[in-house]
């Protein structure tokens, strides 16, 4: 499956989920205004063969960063992150991508006016 698939396939899925703050996505020009919003990344990883047929197994992260305004509080950072871990839930399948274990929240960054707050999930497409 081509990487280009797999984004639509997630990025679906995580633009159909409600209560979540704007998105910008990687590498598209936008003025962000100071509001809340995620950013989300595909992170691929090698691919590897499953046993001696043509048959392959591509695996990667799939990673949410939650930006908070600064001194807004923790809990919309948790509220938002809840709202992805529970529309990306263990044993999710999504168009051959699939999501065998639970989502983890990293611990929040500072960066300028912004708290950061990163959500992981591990991907596998077996094609």
């Amino acid at each position: 499956m081509a990487i280009e698939q797999i984004k639509t396939s997630i990025y679906n899925k995580l633009k159909s989920l409600g209560s979540l703050p704007g998105i910008h996505y990687p590498n598209v020009g936008a003025d962000i205004p100071l509001v809340n919003y995620i950013r989300p990344d595909i992170l691929p990883a090698d691919t590897d063969p499953v046993g001696i047929v043509t048959t392959d197994r591509e695996s990667g992260i799939f990673q949410v960063s939650i930006f908070t305004v600064k001194g807004g509080g923790e809990l919309e950072a948790s509220r938002i992150a809840q709202t992805l871990l529970d529309g990306f839930p263990r044993n999710l399948k999504l168009d051959g991508v699939r999501f065998d274990v639970t989502g983890s929240v990293g611990t929040s960054l500072y960066e300028g006016k912004w708290q950061i707050t990163p959500v992981s999930f591990s991907y596998i497409n077996i094609s």
